[in-house]
């Protein structure tokens, strides 16, 4: 999304919470996307999410924020992959 690829900055982090993950979805490649550091905190806190075609989606009153930490609004995951092969 980002475009860095600095891959000991990138956090692993879960679409679905480790915390309430079973042990499948603990290990399941399509369960994490590769963040910077300021998007896995937005994104764990739930104040940003992602479309299921990769467009960022974010909470009323965020523009601001997102701006002052030169993510643009119009951002978005590419490749994303579909456990589903024909979706």
């Amino acid at each position: 999304m980002t475009g860095v690829a600095v891959e000991s900055i990138l956090t692993a982090s879960h679409i679905v919470a480790w915390s309430i993950s079973d042990e499948k979805e603990k290990v399941d490649p399509f369960n994490g996307l590769p963040l910077i550091p300021n998007l896995d905190k937005l994104f764990d806190r739930g104040m940003i999410s992602f479309s299921d075609s990769g467009d960022l989606k974010y909470r009323d009153g965020l523009k601001n924020l997102l701006y002052d930490l030169n993510i643009p609004i119009n951002s978005k995951i590419n490749g994303l992959l579909s456990k589903i092969k024909n979706i």
